[in-house]
């Protein structure tokens, strides 16, 4: 006689709790990083919005279609695995997308190196023009560099030093003096050159010394110019030059970049020259390149990336989507034949313990690094590199995830049903565009905040850290999740998560430090977990038996998907043209709108509750008193009706 099969359901879920540790920790080393390499790529904020926004737009669209696939063709586990194999690939593409400047991943890199170590500390010996954020014109590094070693033997250097750090102003380029006198230089060599030279060049006899004569030096500098000419330097300095306009106002020069550059005479000249940064300077790149080469380019340097970046995500989001939906599927269906569907749903506290595990030793390691790991590879490839190792090892263990697919499959049935529940209920409408606006709120946090840190001087350790102190606040207040609702009541809960929500972004926005955002990260807590444990107990009181999880997944594709894809777009936009500040401020204000009309809707909608029959059937029947509206429970199950309250 053959055995039965014994169904270790312990053991089960134990693999699917270290499947979702591992998975969601790997997303953890790259998902909320990527505005951060995009960013460094040279991208526009308006671009990432795009790209983000697109990323979760592909998610709402794929998720459902892997979902419905894999449970009508019994394809579960080749799907998961599949999609864990390709998405390492896809993952790893992405560090083969070279920036737009390689001078951009050196001011945001060394941007933070400059807040926690000292000047110059973590500077590659050839690449010492980068300091901090202090950005030092390319021309001036391969001009005329001994022009730059006079002047710093014939000054002190504590003179020099003191200077510097007293005006940290834009200094003059050697090439105005180049493009604008090189003509007369040619004519009047023996002659002019003197005159030509007097009011950039210092004496010899202050700057270099007695031992040599004016003559000597003034033709040492000629020598020199002449040989700068001949390289095919000169042409694409005097254009340049020109776009460097002098002597800003203070109130644009925290628009402007230090730049440090060599001059004709001896020592070091001081001057305000705006450093274009953004698509502005690319632009003008790309035209002075098509007029000196007379080559044409459909796209810019920047559009180019931009449609690289949209093809990688876009690619890397249609293999990632397919393992949410379906690993949980897989894993309820399995619950379901052994009975033992009580024992679900606790798998996301091990996720959200990778998620927090995993961002902070990212951030740590990728801020102990060096800014280019080699002259090609920035240190923002450790985060894919960490993401490809951990998925897969997840690879390893979703050869053993428990999966079952049940013999029907009603996902549609099911979809339709749930959405005729949501539109024929007034309050369910109100939750409805809740999470719909919590969405777009969250991905505005999830896409600028770290930029916002980036800017007051945070390194990846911060966000790390940050990331960590959210989702353990999470898990520690779901010890208290059911005392909580009962306290607040899953309307009261919303209204304090939608509080806290605006007081969170509102806060981002008045960041003045690397460290400032840490203690916010707390009302996590209350602004995700509460508000969306609310809106999962008032599904599972509106679902009718076999809904439940149909209603959480449409509240969870009109979040991450629909919300937070028009979030992403929209926030792209505002800060490119108002800021950082100013889209937060815009959340805050938006979230607090939202909750006056979610308080005084709720009041004029009459409650109404539908029986929770698969409650009531798995209810002890020692809890049921000997009441008749006790005995006729089932005759009103039956009858559909609807029990006002």
């Amino acid at each position: 006689m053959k055995r039965n099969k014994q169904w270790n359901v312990s053991k089960a879920l134990a693999l699917a709790s270290l499947y979702h540790f591992l998975h969601s920790a790997a997303a953890a080393c790259v998902v909320p990083f990527l505005t951060i390499y995009f960013r460094q790529l040279g991208l526009t904020a308006q671009f990432v919005g795009i790209i983000m926004g697109a990323k979760c737009f592909i998610f709402m669209l794929c998720t459902p279609f892997w979902s419905y696939y894999a449970g009508r063709h019994n394809k579960r586990r080749i799907l998961i695995l599949g999609s864990l194999l390709l998405s390492v690939g896809a993952g790893l593409l992405f560090t083969l997308i070279p920036p737009i400047d390689k001078e951009i991943g050196y001011k945001f890199c060394n941007k933070s190196l400059y807040i926690k170590n000292s000047w110059k500390q973590n500077a590659r010996p050839e690449d010492k023009h980068y300091i901090g954020d202090v950005k030092m014109n390319k021309f001036a590094h391969t001009i005329l560099p001994t022009v730059v070693n006079a002047a710093l033997t014939s000054h002190p250097r504590s003179t020099l030093q003191a200077e510097i750090k007293e005006n940290l102003q834009v200094l003059t380029t050697v090439e105005t003096a180049i493009a604008n006198r090189i003509s007369s230089l040619k004519q009047s060599q023996n002659t002019g050159l003197s005159n030509i030279t007097h009011s950039y060049v210092s004496t010899p006899s202050e700057d270099i010394g007695s031992t040599q004569t004016t003559d000597d030096y003034l033709q040492s500098k000629w020598n020199q110019l002449l040989q700068i000419k001949d390289s095919g330097h000169v042409g694409t300095m005097g254009e340049t030059a020109n776009h460097f306009p002098v002597k800003e106002d203070n109130k644009k020069k925290n628009r402007t970049s230090d730049v440090y550059s060599s001059s004709v005479n001896s020592h070091i000249m001081k001057g305000d020259a705006v450093l274009k940064v953004g698509s502005e300077d690319r632009l003008e790149k790309q035209r002075i390149s098509t007029k000196y080469d007379h080559s044409f380019k459909i796209l810019d340097n920047q559009h180019q990336t931009l449609v690289l970046l949209l093809l990688a995500v876009s690619l890397w989001e249609i293999l990632a989507s397919a393992l949410e939906w379906i690993a949980d599927d897989g894993l309820y269906d399995y619950l379901d034949f052994v009975d033992s569907v009580d024992r679900y749903g606790k798998q996301w506290i091990w996720g959200y313990l990778g998620t927090a595990g995993a961002a902070l030793s990212i951030g740590i390691v990728v801020d102990r690094l060096d800014c280019f790991i080699n002259a090609y590879t920035s240190r923002i490839a450790v985060h894919f590199y960490g993401y490809a190792a951990l998925i897969t090892l997840t690879l390893l263990v979703g050869v053993f995830y428990p999966i079952h697919t049940a013999r029907k499959n009603d996902m549609i049935n099911h979809t339709v049903k749930g959405l005729h529940l949501l539109g024929g209920d007034g309050r369910a409408m109100l939750y409805v565009i809740t999470v719909f606006i919590m969405g777009a709120i969250r991905s505005t946090i999830n896409n600028f905040l770290f930029w916002q840190m980036q800017d007051n001087g945070s390194g990846e350790a911060f966000m790390g850290v940050a990331l960590a102190i959210g989702f353990i606040a999470e898990v520690l207040l779901y010890l208290f999740k059911d005392r909580m609702l009962k306290i607040f009541s899953f309307s009261g809960s919303v209204t304090f998560g939608l509080i806290c929500l605006a007081a969170q972004v509102l806060y981002y926005s008045f960041l003045w430090s690397s460290w400032a955002v840490l203690p916010i990260q707390i009302l996590n807590a209350f602004s995700n977990g509460a508000l969306w444990w609310a809106v999962w107990g008032q599904a599972n009181d509106l679902a009718t038996p076999g809904i439940e999880r149909t209603l959480h997944k449409i509240y969870h594709i009109l979040s991450f998907g629909l919300g937070a894809s028009v979030g992403s777009f929209c926030s792209g936009f505002i800060v490119s043209s108002f800021g950082i500040e100013r889209l937060y401020q815009a959340c805050s204000a938006t979230a607090m709108v939202w909750l006056v009309v979610f308080l005084i809707a709720q009041s004029k909608i009459p409650r109404q509750k539908r029986l929770n029959y698969s409650r009531l059937l798995a209810a002890d029947t020692s809890d049921m008193s000997d009441s008749d509206d006790a005995q006729d429970w089932l005759v009103t199950a039956l009858k559909g009706d609807f029990v006002q309250k």
